[in-house]
């Protein structure tokens, strides 16, 4: 059984862009050190393009990411990962809210409670 997550995305009117499922890895110190990686290492022309980025660099291959439609509400996840211009916040076993900076530093916190 996987640990599956949510990551929206959400333009500058606050509007959702993207949903992003995935199907294992989704807590903090996993799905939360890739997302971490991208928002702070990735050039982006907006919140659009980060959404594709985000997309692009986690698909690799025919498993465990895929794109549902921004309505949707419950698909079990335990994890929320809400990506906003300035901030990210999570719902779920875990909270957070706070620059991408400080989310990258948040996860790193969760990979040596794990280690």
């Amino acid at each position: 059984m996987g640990t599956r997550s949510l990551t929206f995305t959400y333009d500058r009117d606050g509007e959702k862009i993207m949903c992003l499922y995935r199907q294992f890895d989704g807590y903090p110190e996993g799905h939360g050190t890739d997302l971490a990686t991208i928002l702070n290492n990735t050039e982006s022309n907006g919140m659009e393009c980060l959404s594709a980025s985000i997309v692009a660099k986690l698909k690799t291959g025919a498993y465990n990411i895929y794109l549902y439609p921004t309505s949707v509400g419950d698909c079990g996840q335990e994890y929320e990962y809400h990506i906003y211009k300035d901030r990210v916040e999570i719902y779920g076993y875990a909270t957070f809210t706070g620059t991408y900076q400080e989310f990258q530093k948040f996860c790193a916190n969760q990979n040596r409670k794990v280690g």
